[in-house]
């Protein structure tokens, strides 16, 4: 989350890791490592509980990913964000997705789209590459 960097803003899962930082801007984030397997997976905001600040409402926003194989919900953790009446708003849409691959990475993951979906392959090297940034899906047409 951008433009803050307080702790208190952060609710990492238990024994996981957290982040405030002012090297890209100010920023709060939340993070979990995770062997990921091949599959299905999804990932999932969703608002948990509301709390007074001062006089302010604020919302906490958990971040969750599903292993669909085996129907396991996993908490990331969640950032508290200002309001209580928060919506996604038309900045979001329409979406579009890039996949960036950075010269000098090895090359152990392809991105395709499939039935509206991004999927993402990991772990397989990925012979021949040629371009390093490659538009997905395009919302401008």
């Amino acid at each position: 989350m951008w433009n803050e960097r307080g702790f208190d803003a952060i609710r990492p899962a238990d024994g996981e890791f957290c982040q405030s930082s002012g090297h890209e801007g100010d920023f709060v984030s939340v993070r979990r490592p995770f062997a990921w397997k091949k599959g299905k997976y999804t990932y999932r905001l969703t608002r948990m509980d509301r709390e007074t600040v001062g006089d302010k409402p604020y919302t906490w926003v958990g971040a969750f990913v599903r292993v669909h194989a085996t129907d396991e919900n996993i908490f990331v953790g969640a950032l508290r964000f200002k309001g209580e009446n928060l919506m996604l708003d038309g900045k979001v849409a329409p979406a579009s997705a890039e996949a960036v691959y950075p010269k000098g990475v090895p090359d152990y993951a392809d991105t395709a789209v499939k039935d509206g979906s991004l999927v993402i392959t990991v772990g397989a090297p990925v012979a021949g590459r040629d371009k390093r940034r490659v538009k997905l899906i395009d919302a401008t047409k």
